[in-house]
């Protein structure tokens, strides 16, 4: 395509272009056309970003330069352990950067204090494969131990009993209790990027199916600890550093 055509198809793109502008009620200051092949136009894409609670923080301090604050906003959800960035919040694609306090991968391997139920062989080697998080490895084994055994000794008790009736779930009951230690200690995070500590933790056995969860008071309290330290601590620094920048809870 030479320059002639070229020109002669500008003007006429031109020329169809301005009446099209005007009938509209705008104004028009520019025009561009292209010839030949050319990248697609995009609209701007929103970004969204997960991280770790201090990310929303991080982030205004590396970008607040190039940020107007009087369009940004940062909301703490305590319930959700979380905090939210949102940038350019009036517009369709505004950037949100979230931090959340997440467990650790230890707590969900053993879904402590979750709503998983294993049976007890199932229990049993969850706990024999993962005994490197105990504070004592031979606590470990002797639960694997009982935990294997344990549904064959239930029953035995069970034969020597004589009312099968309204002592059957007291008897199993006292099985459980028996046999079972009270707490034992893992030695895991609690949050995910957090510091290994003793927690301790107790095997709950469903009397009437024989199924175990792992419940830790201990790990629910630091959790709340944590979460509660943490969060504050991100809130402080955000309003020492950005006094205008409007902090809520929801």
């Amino acid at each position: 395509m030479n320059e002639q055509t070229k020109k002669d198809i500008v003007g006429k793109a031109v020329e169809g272009l301005i009446p099209i502008g005007a009938v509209a009620g705008k104004n028009v200051d520019e025009v561009i056309i292209r010839i030949g092949d050319a990248p697609e136009a995009h609209d701007p894409k929103a970004l969204t970003i997960k991280g770790t609670i201090e990310t929303p923080r991080l982030w205004l301090e590396k970008r607040a330069d190039l940020l107007d604050l009087s369009l940004c906003h940062v909301s703490v959800s305590r319930d959700f352990m979380a905090m939210q960035l949102r940038i350019r919040e009036k517009e369709f694609d505004e950037d949100v950067i979230n931090g959340t306090i997440e467990l650790s991968k230890e707590m969900r391997l053993f879904d402590i204090n979750g709503t998983k139920r294993l049976n007890n062989f199932e229990m049993a080697r969850l706990i024999k494969m993962n005994r490197t998080c105990f504070a004592n490895k031979s606590v470990a084994m002797e639960l694997v131990s009982i935990l294997q055994n344990f549904k064959a000794k239930v029953d035995k008790e069970l034969e020597k009993a004589d009312n099968r009736r309204g002592d059957y779930k007291i008897l199993v009951n006292q099985t459980v209790q028996s046999n079972l230690p009270e707490a034992f200690t893992l030695r895991i995070p609690v949050i995910k990027g957090g510091p290994i500590e003793e927690v301790l933790v107790e095997v709950d056995i469903d009397p009437g199916d024989f199924t175990c969860a792992l419940v830790s008071p201990d790990a629910a309290d630091r959790l709340h600890d944590l979460s509660y330290t943490l969060i504050d601590d991100e809130v402080n620094a955000i309003k020492d550093k950005f006094p205008t920048l409007v902090i809520y809870e929801q």
